[in-house]
């Protein structure tokens, strides 16, 4: 597995900001009319996250911190003969106490799918990782600021729990290759409509 960091120069003070006030506007504009405030998610935006793409909000900062991942993911081995989209949402914990347990963000099997997050209001925490069915966890220590990506075939994460009074807050994305994108949106139509 491999775990790609890199500090990327943001202003953080202004990122946060934006963040909570997004919080809201998904909370308001998504997960109220949709009926998905009583989620057992402890982080809304995560839980209706399917409803949004976050580089698609006009708050400042949101269009540079994408061109950031974009340019960063550069650094990173992949197909570049492929069309690679980016869907982006917030992990806002507003309480103490349990994150994300184990899950991955494979999107079939496709070595070109990845996944990331950016560190806005994390510390103290960490990120586990491991390869599906080893028992081997790799950690890395959250910094605000900090971006991490890594390959998603085959990898899953969880966080740890959270015990500062302040919310804990990250970006979180995925990159993958077009054709997965739309595969995935034809499975959730399939789904919704019974085909």
């Amino acid at each position: 597995m491999q775990i790609h960091k890199a500090n990327l120069d943001l202003d953080l003070r202004k990122l946060k900001h934006n963040c909570s006030f997004v919080y809201q506007q998904i909370i308001n504009e998504i997960a109220i009319p949709n009926d998905k405030i009583e989620t057992q998610h402890t982080s809304i935006p995560t839980a209706v996250s399917q409803y949004y793409n976050l580089f698609t909000s006009i708050m400042p900062g949101m269009f540079e911190l994408q061109r950031s991942i974009r340019e960063e993911f550069k650094n990173i081995e992949h197909d570049t003969s492929l069309e690679y989209w980016i869907v982006g949402w917030l992990n806002y914990w507003p309480n103490k106490g349990r994150t994300l347990e184990w899950h991955g963000h494979e999107y079939g099997d496709d070595n070109n799918c990845f996944h990331g997050y950016i560190g806005v209001q994390s510390e103290p925490s960490q990120t586990l990782y491991r390869n599906i069915g080893e028992e081997e966890i790799t950690s890395v220590e959250n910094k605000n600021g900090q971006l991490v990506i890594t390959n998603s075939k085959g990898v899953e994460h969880m966080t740890s729990d959270w015990e500062q009074d302040d919310p804990r807050i990250t970006i979180a994305f995925n990159i993958q290759p077009r054709e997965t994108v739309l595969q995935e949106i034809g499975n959730k139509l399939n789904y919704y409509v019974g085909l």
